[in-house]
Protein backbone atom coordinates (compact mmCIF):
# COMPACT_ATOMS: atom_id res chain seq x y z
CA UNK A 1 0.00 0.00 0.00
CA UNK A 2 3.02 2.09 -0.04
CA UNK A 3 2.98 3.41 -3.39
CA UNK A 4 -1.06 4.03 -3.47
CA UNK A 5 -1.35 7.29 -2.32
CA UNK A 6 1.12 8.80 -5.23
CA UNK A 7 -1.29 6.28 -7.45
CA UNK A 8 -4.39 7.61 -6.25
CA UNK A 9 -3.65 11.34 -6.81
CA UNK A 10 -2.34 10.70 -10.29
CA UNK A 11 -5.33 9.34 -11.74
CA UNK A 12 -6.01 10.11 -14.55
CA UNK A 13 -9.09 12.51 -13.38
CA UNK A 14 -5.96 15.51 -12.35
CA UNK A 15 -3.74 14.57 -15.66
CA UNK A 16 -3.66 17.55 -17.63
CA UNK A 17 -5.66 20.14 -14.93
CA UNK A 18 -3.20 22.23 -14.88
CA UNK A 19 -1.64 21.40 -11.63
CA UNK A 20 2.24 20.84 -13.53
CA UNK A 21 2.02 24.25 -14.74
CA UNK A 22 0.90 25.64 -11.21
CA UNK A 23 4.18 24.06 -9.79
CA UNK A 24 6.20 25.33 -12.38
CA UNK A 25 4.76 28.93 -12.35
CA UNK A 26 4.93 29.20 -8.66
CA UNK A 27 8.93 28.17 -8.60
CA UNK A 28 8.10 25.28 -6.70
CA UNK A 29 10.47 22.73 -9.50
CA UNK A 30 10.78 22.95 -12.72
CA UNK A 31 8.84 21.08 -15.74
CA UNK A 32 10.64 18.00 -15.77
CA UNK A 33 10.39 17.43 -12.28
CA UNK A 34 6.68 18.51 -12.21
CA UNK A 35 6.23 16.07 -15.21
CA UNK A 36 7.84 13.09 -12.53
CA UNK A 37 5.44 14.01 -9.61
CA UNK A 38 2.57 13.70 -12.05
CA UNK A 39 3.57 10.42 -12.93
CA UNK A 40 3.95 9.67 -9.68
CA UNK A 41 7.93 8.35 -9.39
CA UNK A 42 9.33 9.87 -6.91
CA UNK A 43 6.53 9.20 -3.86
CA UNK A 44 8.00 11.59 -1.40
CA UNK A 45 8.07 14.59 -4.25
CA UNK A 46 4.56 13.94 -5.00
CA UNK A 47 3.50 14.05 -1.17
CA UNK A 48 4.85 17.34 -0.82
CA UNK A 49 4.30 19.11 -3.85
CA UNK A 50 0.24 17.53 -3.95
CA UNK A 51 0.68 19.17 -0.02
CA UNK A 52 1.72 22.34 -1.45
CA UNK A 53 -0.88 22.74 -3.76
CA UNK A 54 -3.97 21.77 -1.61
CA UNK A 55 -2.53 24.50 1.18
CA UNK A 56 -2.61 26.89 -2.10
CA UNK A 57 -6.36 26.02 -2.87
CA UNK A 58 -7.26 25.75 0.84
CA UNK A 59 -6.38 29.59 1.13
CA UNK A 60 -7.96 30.79 -1.80
CA UNK A 61 -11.53 28.87 -1.05
CA UNK A 62 -11.55 29.68 2.54
CA UNK A 63 -10.95 33.50 1.32
CA UNK A 64 -13.83 32.91 -1.35
CA UNK A 65 -16.14 31.24 1.63
CA UNK A 66 -15.43 33.94 3.98
CA UNK A 67 -16.11 36.80 1.26
CA UNK A 68 -19.37 34.77 1.04
CA UNK A 69 -20.51 34.38 4.49
CA UNK A 70 -19.48 38.19 4.91
CA UNK A 71 -22.91 38.81 3.43
CA UNK A 72 -24.94 36.29 5.49
CA UNK A 73 -25.81 37.26 9.08
CA UNK A 74 -25.49 33.59 9.83
CA UNK A 75 -22.01 33.35 8.69
CA UNK A 76 -20.84 36.75 10.23
CA UNK A 77 -22.18 35.35 13.67
CA UNK A 78 -20.17 31.74 13.37
CA UNK A 79 -17.19 33.55 11.80
CA UNK A 80 -16.84 35.89 14.73
CA UNK A 81 -17.55 33.37 17.26
CA UNK A 82 -15.11 31.03 15.98
CA UNK A 83 -12.68 34.15 15.67
CA UNK A 84 -13.17 35.00 19.60
CA UNK A 85 -11.83 31.39 20.50
CA UNK A 86 -8.86 31.09 18.31
CA UNK A 87 -7.51 33.83 20.64
CA UNK A 88 -7.81 31.83 23.88
CA UNK A 89 -6.75 28.73 21.65
CA UNK A 90 -3.62 30.06 21.25
CA UNK A 91 -2.83 31.61 25.11
CA UNK A 92 -3.46 27.97 26.12
CA UNK A 93 -1.27 26.32 24.08
CA UNK A 94 1.12 28.54 25.40
CA UNK A 95 0.82 27.76 28.87
CA UNK A 96 1.60 23.81 28.76
CA UNK A 97 -1.13 22.64 30.68
CA UNK A 98 -2.91 19.91 29.01
CA UNK A 99 -6.63 20.04 31.19
CA UNK A 100 -6.54 23.87 30.51
CA UNK A 101 -5.28 23.38 26.27
CA UNK A 102 -8.18 20.61 26.09
CA UNK A 103 -11.26 22.36 27.64
CA UNK A 104 -10.51 25.88 25.52
CA UNK A 105 -9.78 23.27 22.36
CA UNK A 106 -13.15 21.58 22.67
CA UNK A 107 -15.09 24.62 23.10
CA UNK A 108 -13.62 25.92 20.16
CA UNK A 109 -14.26 22.77 17.98
CA UNK A 110 -18.12 23.22 18.15
CA UNK A 111 -17.39 26.59 16.69
CA UNK A 112 -15.13 24.89 14.05
CA UNK A 113 -17.61 21.94 12.89
CA UNK A 114 -20.31 24.33 12.38
CA UNK A 115 -17.95 26.92 10.14
CA UNK A 116 -16.94 23.71 8.45
CA UNK A 117 -20.60 22.62 8.48
CA UNK A 118 -21.51 26.19 6.34
CA UNK A 119 -18.34 25.22 3.98
CA UNK A 120 -19.62 22.09 3.05
CA UNK A 121 -22.79 23.68 2.16
CA UNK A 122 -21.12 26.83 0.19
CA UNK A 123 -19.55 23.70 -1.55
CA UNK A 124 -22.68 22.17 -2.69
CA UNK A 125 -23.62 25.63 -4.18
CA UNK A 126 -20.70 25.60 -6.68
CA UNK A 127 -21.90 24.78 -10.33
CA UNK A 128 -18.57 25.82 -12.11
CA UNK A 129 -17.00 22.65 -13.86
CA UNK A 130 -13.69 23.73 -12.92
CA UNK A 131 -14.42 24.79 -9.01
CA UNK A 132 -15.96 21.22 -8.59
CA UNK A 133 -12.79 20.29 -10.09
CA UNK A 134 -10.54 21.41 -7.56
CA UNK A 135 -13.25 20.74 -4.85
CA UNK A 136 -12.58 17.24 -5.15
CA UNK A 137 -8.99 17.46 -5.69
CA UNK A 138 -8.32 19.01 -2.21
CA UNK A 139 -11.04 16.16 -1.03
CA UNK A 140 -8.48 13.62 -2.46
CA UNK A 141 -5.72 15.19 -1.03
CA UNK A 142 -7.45 14.89 2.36
CA UNK A 143 -7.95 11.19 2.00
CA UNK A 144 -4.89 10.57 0.79
CA UNK A 145 -3.06 12.77 3.95
CA UNK A 146 -5.49 10.48 6.75
CA UNK A 147 -4.72 7.16 4.41
CA UNK A 148 -1.08 7.86 5.25
CA UNK A 149 -1.59 8.59 9.18
CA UNK A 150 -3.68 5.55 8.91
CA UNK A 151 -1.01 3.34 7.54
CA UNK A 152 1.29 5.02 9.42
CA UNK A 153 -0.63 4.49 12.89
CA UNK A 154 -1.57 1.27 12.35
CA UNK A 155 -5.03 2.49 12.53
CA UNK A 156 -6.74 -0.65 10.27
CA UNK A 157 -10.31 0.47 10.62
CA UNK A 158 -9.52 4.27 9.67
CA UNK A 159 -7.19 2.58 7.04
CA UNK A 160 -10.36 0.39 5.62
CA UNK A 161 -12.38 4.14 5.54
CA UNK A 162 -10.57 5.94 3.77
CA UNK A 163 -9.69 3.12 1.01
CA UNK A 164 -13.47 2.98 1.04
CA UNK A 165 -13.59 6.85 0.16
CA UNK A 166 -11.11 6.47 -2.73
CA UNK A 167 -12.93 3.85 -4.35
CA UNK A 168 -15.33 5.90 -6.39
CA UNK A 169 -12.65 8.10 -7.58
CA UNK A 170 -10.08 4.78 -9.18
CA UNK A 171 -13.16 3.31 -10.80
CA UNK A 172 -13.98 6.96 -12.49
CA UNK A 173 -10.45 7.10 -13.23
CA UNK A 174 -10.79 3.49 -14.86
CA UNK A 175 -8.46 1.94 -12.44
CA UNK A 176 -10.64 -0.96 -10.55
CA UNK A 177 -8.37 -3.65 -12.02
CA UNK A 178 -5.09 -1.88 -10.79
CA UNK A 179 -6.82 -1.70 -7.38
CA UNK A 180 -8.31 -4.96 -7.31
CA UNK A 181 -4.38 -6.37 -7.96
CA UNK A 182 -3.22 -4.10 -5.38
CA UNK A 183 -5.80 -5.54 -2.94
CA UNK A 184 -5.30 -9.64 -4.01
CA UNK A 185 -2.94 -11.44 -1.69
Amino acid sequence: MFCLPPYFLNVYLMRASGIENLLVEAQVCLRGAADKIMSGKDYYAVLHAHGLVHTAMFQLHWEVFKNRLATEEKGLETMSLLASKVEPMLEALSTNDPLHVTAVCSDATASLIEALELLDEYDGTITAPTARLWIMYMDMVMIMKRFIHAERAGLWDEHLAEMEKMMPYLVAAGMCLAFLIAWTP
